[in-house]
């Protein structure tokens, strides 16, 4: 049986008092005022399907969320999903406040979830803006994941130290180098992979030692923008004190050490994201599952000015 009845004004579905009153006290929508109880196109759409609310000229959920921008419709998806884990959730612009059971909609949120559709191309500044935060999305069968996004940098137990100098013959796609005295000391901090006598560098290897005068080269070039991008995470990850190693096996860029690759396993994933980068949540989903499903974290580095680190894991809750 329906609570109440309501009427568009704008983006927003205006319920008068007393009506308002009572479906805001009962199902903990909206906010009240002196017109009345004002709900949010999600709101109304939410009591609409759940015969909570009628609507002055019949209008539909579907009515009323075809008035909303592109995000209305995983904003709705999401904050039905909550509601029907029996969680308090105030819908506040384009996120949802989740609030602690018992509490009123006036309370402290416990946490803030930013609901994106499977179809979103996120970028860098996206992923910056959720740091914190959990981000909810709703794949195309309408079911919704979460996800919590936190500041997280590997940390590891070698710090960048002195090299011996050593000479490199640039292949086509690594370096190889063939003074064997220095091996010891530069796979002490995850270098290379021994080839013979000497060892072969990666290219990201490569220049980061150029960059440090230990590695001497025939001639140099300025490295490619995605070279450059990759070295500068590499880089990043060194000055945790972690190792770096190749993540191809894993599908990501890198995989990264808090000790000795050859008596420890990765701890970390890591896939460098440019600052004018955009990435597919199937992507992310495809990353964070194989991450979980190999007892490791994903690491998204976001190589800008500097280059931030941010974990992703699925969050319930």
């Amino acid at each position: 049986m329906t609570a109440a009845a309501g009427r568009l004004d704008g983006n927003t579905v205006l319920v008068p008092a007393p009506l308002g009153s009572r479906l805001h006290t009962r199902h903990l929508v909206g906010t009240l005022g002196p017109k009345g109880l004002r709900l949010s196109l999600v709101e109304a759409a939410w009591c609409v399907m759940g015969d909570r609310l009628k609507m002055e000229g019949d209008a539909t959920a579907a009515d009323l969320l075809a008035r909303g921008d592109a995000q209305t419709e995983a904003e709705h998806l999401v904050y039905a999903d909550l509601r029907e884990r029996g969680l308090v959730v105030r819908h506040a612009g384009a996120s949802l406040a989740v609030l602690p059971r018992g509490a009123g909609l006036d309370a402290a949120p416990l946490y803030t979830v930013r609901p994106f559709s499977e179809r979103t191309f996120l970028s860098a500044a996206d992923l910056l803006g959720c740091v914190g935060g959990i981000v909810a999305v709703a794949d195309d069968d309408g079911a919704v994941t979460h996800y919590k996004i936190e500041a997280s940098a590997p940390m590891g137990n070698h710090p960048v130290g002195k090299l011996p100098v050593a000479t490199g013959r640039p292949l086509r796609d690594r370096v190889l180098v063939e003074d064997g005295d220095v091996r010891q000391a530069w796979q002490g901090e995850g270098i290379g992979v021994a080839h013979g006598s000497g060892f072969v560098l990666s290219l990201v290897e490569a220049e980061h030692l150029r960059r440090r005068g230990v590695l001497k080269l025939p001639s140099s070039r300025a490295p490619s923008p995605d070279l450059a991008r990759l070295v500068a995470v590499h880089e990043a990850v060194r000055a945790t004190g972690a190792l770096c190693k190749s993540g191809f096996k894993f599908g990501t860029h890198f995989r990264a050490y808090r000790d000795d690759p050859d008596e420890a396993h990765a701890e970390w994933l890591i896939q460098a994201i440019g600052s004018d980068d955009t990435m597919a949540w199937s992507d992310l989903s495809r990353a964070i599952r194989l991450a979980h499903g190999v007892r490791k974290t994903l690491l998204l580095a976001l190589a800008g000015k500097k280059v931030a680190f941010l974990s992703l894991s699925w969050f319930r809750p």
